[in-house]
This record gives C-alpha cells, structure tokens and sequence, in this order.
C-alpha cells in the first residue's frame, strides 16, 4: 500500500512537472490592448488663390448701403477634403464659429458680431441665411469644389451706426456628419 502511494504521488509529480514544462516550452500569454479612433475625411477651406487665413475688405461704405442691405462682399471659397470617397450614410457639413466677437441675434437669424456697435455680418449661400455656431448641411456630398459665401454688413438701426473702421472673425470648419 505504501509502494502503490508512493508511486501515485511520484505519478502525480511528474504529471505537474510535465504540465509545467509545457508552459514554460516558449508559449507566453500576452494580452493586446487594440484601439482605434475612425474619423472622417479631414477637409481643408481656403479662398480661391489658395489664400488662409483669407481677408475680406469692404473699403468705405455709406450707412445708407448697409441700411438697404446693398453692402456685402462675396466670397470665393474652394474646399478639399483627404480620401477617395465619401464616408457611406454622411453628409457634407459647414460649420462657422466665431472666433472675435461672437454673435448676436437680428431678424430672428445668428449674424457675425463686428467690432462696432450696431453693426453685424450676414453670413449666406445661395441666398440662405447660414446659422453661426451650428452645423449646417452642405448640399453637397463632393470631395472637393467650390462655393461662394455671401457676407453683408446689417444692422438694426441706421442711428446706432458711427463712422469708422471695424473688424470681425469667423472659422469656417467642413466635415462628414
């Protein structure tokens, strides 16, 4: 009885000893941790000769041009965004963040706040009112073109307009939504 315990627990041994060889034979456990980030296509703005930051200048204009809404520059911009096709179930989609000092709301639409009192940009494509600080569908599913911002200068009130120069800034972001 003594031999025949023996000899189990020497059985036993070396099956734990062989199981540990195994193991030990040049197999390793490793754990991989993967992670992605999927993106759309990044897509670039810039004015029509390739301009960025691009600069628009309205030159001297009379309060009575910015009352009738006859004061506006338009804005030739082109866009190109990175891959070869559009993500499929997504759209094209304009975003203008102001970026100096902010909006403020006239006629019931979001227009670029300027550095003079009274007076605010109208932001618009195809005669559309773009809304600040919102994504917009673009109407356009291409990876690169062009389109043409309307920018007009507006204001509440003729009387709240003084002389003198002014500024505004505004970001125009594009991407697949």
């Amino acid at each position: 009885m003594i031999k025949t315990r023996q000899l189990l627990l020497l059985l036993l041994f070396l099956s734990n000893w062989s199981l540990a060889a195994d193991f030990n034979s040049g197999r390793a456990d490793v754990r991989i941790n993967i992670s992605a980030t999927i993106v759309a296509p990044v897509c670039t703005v810039l004015g029509n000769n390739n301009q960025s930051p691009l600069f628009v200048n309205f030159d001297n204009i009379d309060f009575s041009d910015v009352e009738s809404g006859t004061a506006y520059q338009d804005i030739q911009l082109k866009y190109n965004c990175a891959g070869s096709s559009v993500p499929a179930n997504k759209v094209m989609s304009l975003y203008l963040y102001p970026t100096k000092y902010g909006i403020y709301t006239q006629v019931g639409n979001n227009v670029l706040r300027t550095s003079k009192e009274g007076l605010g940009i109208s932001l618009t494509k195809e005669n559309t009112n773009l809304d600040l600080n919102k994504w917009i569908p673009f109407g356009s599913n291409e990876l690169e073109g062009s389109f043409i911002l309307r920018a007009s200068l507006i204001t509440p009130d003729k009387s709240l307009l003084t002389e003198g120069s002014f500024d505004s800034t505004v970001a125009i972001v594009m991407s697949y939504l």
